[in-house]
């Protein structure tokens, strides 16, 4: 029961709660250079703040002109989304071309405070919250000792510097502070840590007169490690550019991507990764100009192809990549079909604030967990408001509602299937030369079991970009959906010599393929080979059953009721888009047999 303030009315009782504040480093200063813009990029920031506190469990008290006040339920909730912030900022911070980045510091502190009914909070906890912030610098996190005890107790072992007891203003007891110390990745990234070139496995063998070429991430050569996302974006493009092009066979970029360090011998990448050629280069950033350097040279002894160094702004970067590209090409090939340069000049290139949305909402949707997930398709919406003709933009953005269909991550989950078709058709309509609308047309189709539309669909990516190792895996479990499952496998071979370093969901495209064809032994020993195998364990459970392994399927479906406590075989039923439903029948009963229901 709750105490009587002095008007009678009463004071709820006090609930423990991690309060975080967040303010902008050098506000004023940013106002008075430029008023408008400021206001806009602050509103913007604050918009994906509140989406984010609300994704991490949090609810937002207070917005003032520069800052915000929230509060979580747990010290792992409010750490997690104070990640998430920063590392969104730093990325955006990145693709500014004006104007100086906007940058917040951050402080946790946990306590109990009295809530109102109208939402407020007051306590002595906030205010210390409010100093706990004051006390570090833009684009850092600062936590009290009792958030930092907290995700200790989670088992949340993130990197912290004390920062001693530093006096807080108007706060009596002395308290320790910390700083997290944040990394350039977030704490589940999408590449697998990094892995010396010699303890890779084997590359496919490939043919002796294959042009094969692999695209290394441009080594960032400026003062500020931050710009690694702008050499990681260029690379990235450049390597869409070169896939076009038939006569070549491009090593997909979650491959090249491994050997971002340096640390290996470009010959051994090159052998790891399956390539003869190899495109290196740097990247030098000063303000707004940019100088890349970009060299092809020939795996075998290093011998130099062709060099070329150029200029630009950050805002006529995009323009560069298709030549750069195109170069390339030309002197792998021994012709360049003029129908595949045109494409690549017909290319929408966008603004480069919008293509690091864009950047950052790929980055994140592909980690299939529901908070990145959410936040990837406000970024996608924040870059469509900016450029309502850049194509790419609705793709992700139909990838984004098409996950949140399958996983239920919306409360209007039913309606997310329809709109990521409509999505995928508006990307087709801004750019019918770019695979990634038909591809994400033959994903969102398939799902609403309009088979002979998806696999059209992928068809059709295939022909526009013969070198995606996404949409030749994605194409074969299409194939697999449609009772052409004998067709998927050579595919899936073709898409891991494009990709040899791939992620889990590879082998998971090829698990399904074996399982549809009854190969039940190759589909377990393929699904045993994931990283991380949460997804895996319903079919490794009817697998495992369908041999009569009922010791090792009743433990797959423990562990798929620990990753999804509300897992129902009814349920699952309406997700595999089978046209034959006796495949669908076939999985429940094996699900049956393990234990599940």
């Amino acid at each position: 029961m709750g105490l009587e303030d002095e008007s009678g009315g009463s004071i709820p009782p006090p609930t423990a709660r991690v309060l975080l504040f967040a303010d902008i480093e050098g506000y004023t200063v940013l106002m008075g250079l430029d008023e408008r813009r400021t206001i806009e990029r602050v509103r913007r920031a604050l918009d994906l703040f509140a989406g984010l506190i609300a994704d991490h469990g949090g609810r937002v008290v207070d917005f003032a002109g520069d800052g915000v006040f929230a509060v979580f339920e747990t010290p792992k909730a409010a750490a997690l989304c104070a990640i998430a912030l920063q590392q969104d900022l730093a990325r955006d911070a990145v693709w500014q071309v004006e104007g100086r980045p906007v940058r917040f510091r951050i402080g946790l502190h946990a306590g109990e405070v009295v809530e109102d009914d109208d939402g407020r909070v007051r306590g002595l906890a906030v205010n210390i919250a409010s100093r706990v912030q004051s006390a570090t610098k833009g684009g850092r996190i600062c936590l009290s000792e009792r958030v930092r005890r907290g995700l200790l107790d989670a088992g949340l072992d993130l990197r912290c510097r004390s920062l001693g007891t530093p006096p807080l203003r108007n706060v009596a007891q002395p308290i320790e502070l910390f700083e997290l110390v944040l990394k350039g990745d977030d704490p589940a990234p999408t590449a697998p840590a990094y892995v010396p070139a010699a303890d890779l496995p084997a590359p496919p063998p490939r043919s002796l007169d294959e042009l094969s070429v692999a695209v290394l991430p441009l080594r960032n050569l400026s003062a500020d490690p931050a710009n690694a996302y702008v050499c990681e974006g260029v690379t990235h493009e450049i390597i869409g550019c070169l896939s076009r092009f038939r006569q070549l066979v491009v090593i997909a970029w979650h491959s090249a991507y491994q050997f971002r360090d340096g640390r290996d011998d470009p010959e051994a990448a090159a052998a790891r990764l399956g390539a003869r050629y190899l495109v290196q280069g740097t990247l030098v950033r000063l303000e707004r100009r940019v100088q890349i350097q970009v060299q092809l040279v020939e795996a075998a002894g290093g011998r130099q192809i062709w060099n070329e160094s150029c200029k630009a702004d950050l805002g006529e970067l995009l323009d560069v990549e298709a030549e750069v590209a195109g170069a390339i090409a030309s002197r792998l090939a021994m012709s360049v079909l003029a129908e595949e340069r045109r494409r690549l000049e017909l290319r929408h290139h966008p603004e480069p604030d919008t293509y690091g949305l864009v950047l950052r909402g790929y980055d994140l949707i592909f980690r299939y967990r529901r908070e990145p997930a959410l936040h990837a398709q406000r970024l996608f919406e924040q870059a469509a408001s900016r450029d309502p003709r850049y194509a790419r933009v609705f793709a992700g953005l139909s990838r984004s509602y098409n996950l949140a269909w399958r996983y239920r991550w919306r409360d209007d989950h039913e309606a997310c299937l329809d709109k990521a078709v409509d999505l995928a058709n508006r990307a087709i309509d801004h750019d019918n030369l770019d695979a990634r609308g038909f591809q994400e047309l033959g994903f969102a189709t398939l799902y609403q079991k309009r088979h002979d539309e998806a696999l059209a669909a992928y068809e059709h990516a295939h022909e526009l970009n013969p070198n995606d190792a996404d949409v030749l895996a994605e194409m074969a479990d299409t194939l697999c959906y449609v009772d052409e499952a004998e067709r998927a496998l050579p595919l899936l071979d073709r898409a891991i010599r494009l990709n040899p370093l791939h992620p889990d969901w590879y082998l998971w495209n090829r698990g399904d393929v074996l399982f549809t064809l009854g190969r039940y032994e190759e589909a377990l020993a393929t699904l045993k080979r994931m990283r991380d195998q949460r997804e895996a364990q319903r079919m490794l459970a009817a697998a495992s059953a369908l041999l009569g392994r009922m010791d090792d399927a009743r433990r797959h479906a423990a562990r798929l009721r620990e990753a999804y406590p509300n897992f129902s075989i009814a349920a699952w039923r309406k997700v595999p888009p089978y046209k034959d439903e006796r495949q669908v029948d076939l999985l429940a009963e094996g699900l049956r047999l393990a234990g599940l229901s």
